[in-house]
């Protein structure tokens, strides 16, 4: 009996010994990483609530954004430019109408937007739910209240991206964490414009004028809002090809043309906010030497900067002049060629003319 339980107590410490580490090493790896954050404690505060927007406007920029691939390869050709060189698989198919599924300049772009869509619905669910949303100082709640209003805004654009170059698509309003069930069927377009036409409404009064805030810089402000949101009503009361294959347009497309006219209407009774510049050509002398155009012309501009494709822009470069690599400017343009047409409709004494285009 004596050595049974002698066994039983060599064998057992071992397996405490065992246990121990096991329980030690459980704690020790369950360990907070440094380099994420969880989503209570990136809305614990305004700081980390803004660091979260800032993070939904980086989806708006690089290459696979507005950095040259929404803006730049998927409009044309059009009878304005066409693209230069022959029919490809990449940018040239685009151009061509010639678009095949192994197209490599689609699949990016597409999870970017919706990329800026989750990260825009993650914020849009939190921010209201902050307890300084309500509770905190009127400073605050004021700040907090526009973060709200730039993500509805964000997610509009990056939908819209979406319903213009795809046409009916899965719309998650809710974060990814929250759903079911991933595999999101397309969405009716007509409904997906009329709730992100009812966002842009909230939004209104969430975000302030230009002229209203301290410091100038590229965030939404409330004339892109309402600027944002008369686009969207022209397109949702206008003609669009449906699955059918027919271009049609609803019924209650006035509904929606009254809309984007009031939202015109109070864009143009506020002129201290947003007016013409007396000089075009000032407009992009300011632009290029990153001074902001007193007159807010520019309603909105993505923010762009660095040299890496995630974060920069082509805008100048890839739909500029040809220029020669031995010249003092370097090389750069050619990606898109004007057309004649275009040139020539412009009237001669135009100042806008040679400052938008040369052949």
């Amino acid at each position: 009996m004596n050595k049974l339980l002698k066994k039983i107590a060599t064998l057992g410490i071992p397996f405490a010994i065992t246990m121990t580490m096991v329980t030690g090493c459980k704690e020790f790896l369950e360990v907070q990483p440094k380099s994420q954050i969880s989503i209570s404690d990136a809305f614990s505060n305004l700081a980390n609530a803004t660091n979260a927007v800032i993070g939904v406007y980086d989806e708006l920029m690089g290459d696979n954004g507005y950095g040259i691939r929404i803006n730049m390869y998927y409009p044309y050709d059009s009878d304005e430019m066409i693209v230069s060189g022959n029919i490809d698989n990449g940018r040239r198919g685009i151009g061509r109408y010639q678009l095949l599924l192994t197209n490599t300049e689609i699949r990016n772009p597409f999870l970017q937007l919706y990329r800026g869509i989750e990260k825009a619905n993650l914020c849009i669910e939190q921010i209201p739910q902050m307890a300084l949303y309500n509770n905190g100082s009127e400073a605050d709640k004021k700040e907090l209240r526009r973060l709200h209003g730039e993500v509805l805004t964000l997610r509009a654009q990056f939908m819209f991206e979406l319903l213009r170059n795809w046409g009916d698509i899965p719309a998650p309003f809710t974060p990814a964490y929250k759903q079911t069930d991933l595999f999101i069927p397309q969405s009716d377009r007509d409904e997906t414009y009329k709730k992100l036409i009812d966002d842009l409404k909230v939004a209104t009064d969430l975000v302030p004028w230009r002229t209203e805030i301290p410091v100038r810089n590229e965030r939404v402000t409330k004339g892109a809002v309402k600027a944002l949101r008369a686009k969207l009503a022209m397109f949702r009361g206008g003609y669009s090809l449906r699955s059918n294959g027919k271009i049609e347009r609803n019924a209650d497309y006035q509904t929606y043309i009254k809309i984007a006219r009031d939202e015109c209407a109070d864009l143009l009774a506020r002129r201290t906010d947003h007016t013409l510049n007396p000089s075009f050509e000032d407009i992009w002398r300011k632009l290029t030497s990153f001074t902001y155009d007193p007159a807010g012309e520019i309603i909105f501009e993505v923010g762009a900067g660095g040299s890496n494709s995630n974060s920069d822009s082509r805008m100048g470069n890839y739909n500029g002049p040809s220029v020669n690599a031995s010249s003092r400017y370097g090389t750069g343009g050619g990606g898109l060629l004007v057309l004649p047409n275009y040139f020539y409709a412009f009237d001669s004494t135009d100042t806008r003319r040679d400052v938008t285009t040369t052949l």
